[in-house]
């Protein structure tokens, strides 16, 4: 009777303990393969030159070369998870076009357009990236992660007028990034997430800048199945010395599915 008295505290305590101590954090309610495609609303801004830049060979996308400020966008982010490291690869193709009648003289490509003379235009953007992503803050509500990987971009233009020709301008690369992304499951139908990547880079002659980030809101329909919503935005400095120098932005909104395995 002594001896069970005497474990008494001791029960007491390890019971205590147990009640206090901070429960292990349960992971977040993250799929192990996530496909979502979306078409992205994406506003279009910046300007250019080609070759050396002379005043004649600098141009704005929308004002100069009459490109429409808006269009369309296919995109897609995805990732597959391996326990706690993932591998995140996210594409966007959008293509711009239109036409103008030109206040000055514009040089593009060494092929001269005078002024008064209508000209039509053609931008193709293309974003591609592929990331590793590692946790360093997992719980049942909120993930936070480190990403690192690679972000090739691809600018493809071209300024017609009959009778002067056709020329384009390609100028594309792939660059090294790093940034970090958040995802709150505030309840198990609606995902949270955001991302920012960017890096600047001077290799040979490119220069490079890029910074994209993007965030959204999942709703689960059913099983696996979400409807998705968010707000991307994506900021592109590249210059090919001698070639050209392209400053361009886009942003807006996105409304898409996401699948989940």
């Amino acid at each position: 009777m002594s001896r069970a008295r005497s474990a008494l505290p001791a029960i007491a305590l390890v019971i205590l303990a147990a009640a206090i101590a901070p429960a292990p954090a349960a992971a977040a309610l993250e799929p192990n393969i996530y496909i979502a495609p979306d078409y992205w609303r994406a506003n279009l801004s910046g300007d250019g030159q080609t070759r050396g830049g002379n005043s004649n060979e600098r141009f704005d996308f929308n004002d100069t070369l009459g490109l429409e400020s808006s269009s369309t966008v296919r995109a897609l982010e995805s990732f597959i998870r391996f326990d706690r490291t993932s591998v995140v690869f996210g594409y966007a193709h959008g293509s711009y076009r239109g036409t103008n009648r030109l206040k000055s003289d514009l040089v593009y490509a060494g092929r001269t357009f005078v002024a008064g003379a209508t000209v039509r235009s053609h931008l193709d953007y293309d974003h591609v990236k592929l990331l590793y992503g590692r946790p360093f803050l997992q719980g049942r509500l909120i993930t936070a992660a480190l990403r690192a990987g690679f972000y090739e971009y691809r600018m493809g233009s071209e300024v017609n007028q009959s009778g002067v020709g056709e020329p384009d301008v390609d100028i594309h690369t792939t660059l090294p990034v790093f940034g970090a992304a958040m995802t709150i499951n505030p309840t198990p139908a609606i995902r949270i997430h955001g991302e920012i990547i960017g890096m600047k880079l001077d290799r040979g002659g490119t220069n490079s800048s890029v910074r994209d980030a993007y965030t959204s809101v999942d709703y689960l329909l059913f099983q696996g199945v979400a409807i998705r919503a968010g707000y991307r935005f994506s900021a592109i400095d590249a210059k090919e010395q001698g070639k050209a120098k392209f400053d361009l932005k886009e942003h807006g909104t996105f409304l898409g599915l996401a699948l989940s395995f």
